[in-house]
């Protein structure tokens, strides 16, 4: 487990690295891809298969679990498909597995933010449910059911949105 969060953490230092230098050329982006792919493969153990287009990578184990990070739209499957989608603002960010999903937005308006806090409580993540409003921060937290839980924190000055969904074991 250890192995494999520095795989993660290094993929994600050389994706924010890839991505900083727009001015690559498309051969030196992909050539950079696979020597990261097969660096992180090496770093992550056998069977685990890492893939890197455009920003996006996808790391897959051998047991079938797959994570995927980087994309700046609204993930399919996974843990993703417990929330509902949220519409509005720019993703910045995704991370999206089996077991987690969190999704960072950036111009969010807070009457979307509180609408899309509404609709996680539809979809009935109410069971020991926590909401707090700070000065600049709305802050929502509620399970599905004993190992389901969603959540979401909007801050109000800077207009970023995290929303997160995880299913424990």
């Amino acid at each position: 487990m250890l192995r494999r969060m520095i795989a993660i953490l290094l993929c994600l230092i050389i994706m924010l690295s890839m991505s900083a230098c727009g001015v690559k050329q498309k051969l030196n982006e992909k050539i950079a891809e696979k020597i990261t792919e097969g660096v992180l493969e090496k770093v992550a153990g056998d069977g685990t298969d890492i893939d890197i287009k455009n920003g996006e990578m996808t790391i897959k184990g051998d047991d079938g679990q797959e994570i995927s990070f980087g994309t700046s739209e609204w993930p399919e499957g996974g843990a993703a498909d417990l929330i509902p989608e949220f519409k509005k603002g720019n993703i910045v960010s995704v991370i999206n597995s089996d077991q987690a999903c969190m999704v960072i937005l950036e111009e969010v308006e807070k009457n979307d933010a509180v609408k899309y806090i509404e609709n996680l409580k539809d979809e009935g993540f109410t069971n020991d449910a926590s909401e707090s409003l700070f000065d600049d921060i709305i802050i929502y937290y509620g399970y599905l059911d004993e190992k389901t839980m969603a959540g979401a924190t909007y801050n109000i000055e800077g207009k970023e949105f995290s929303i997160n969904v995880q299913i424990s074991e």
